[in-house]
């Protein structure tokens, strides 16, 4: 990550490999949780978000993120096996859960 002046804030250190080899809905979850931690850090570093504020209290940002990850498994899954994904009932109910204060 760089500041718009070119200074390096920070460099990747490493990559994570998630797959399941006979689900691709569990691989989906999983990502979908370390996209959420990569993103909370990044909004912190970039400062859009405070040491001590989650990306959790913003409803709106939530229920549009985890929708998407949703949506991602449906057209990874219809593209393998021609049907919808089994997990985003998973995906979007604890979204919901999320949602409820």
């Amino acid at each position: 990550m760089k500041e718009s002046s070119g200074t390096i804030l920070s460099v990747q250190q490493g990559v994570f490999r998630t797959n399941c080899m006979d689900c691709l809905d569990r691989t989906n979850v999983v990502q979908s949780l370390l996209a959420h931690r990569a993103l909370q850090d990044q909004l912190q570093k970039m400062n859009l978000l405070g040491d001590n504020e989650h990306i959790e209290e913003y409803k709106g940002f939530e229920y549009v993120f985890k929708n998407v990850w949703a949506d991602n498994a449906d057209v990874c899954a219809n593209q393998y096996a021609g049907t919808g994904a089994l997990k985003t009932d998973f995906t979007r109910l604890a979204e919901k859960l999320w949602l409820t204060p």
